[in-house]
């Protein structure tokens, strides 16, 4: 990943917008790292708790964006 910054293109722009006002966060780094948070948290969560959800929970979990595995890491 790289540590640059991206152009705010018009659909950067709506994405930030739209998560500025689902988190009512005061700026634009605080809505992104409640994002960040959340998107981690929400993944620890079901990847200790897969077993509890059908393969069709599962998958209706995921989003076009993120899939999460949720199989138990070998160790």
């Amino acid at each position: 990943m790289s540590h640059y910054s991206y152009p705010l293109n018009d659909e950067r722009e709506r994405l930030l917008d739209k998560l500025d006002a689902e988190t009512e966060s005061n700026t634009r780094a605080d809505a992104i790292d409640v994002a960040i948070r959340h998107y981690l948290e929400d993944k620890k969560n079901r990847e200790e708790h897969w077993e509890k959800f059908t393969p069709e929970q599962l998958r209706l979990l995921n989003t076009s964006e993120l899939k999460v595995s949720y199989y138990p890491k070998v160790r």
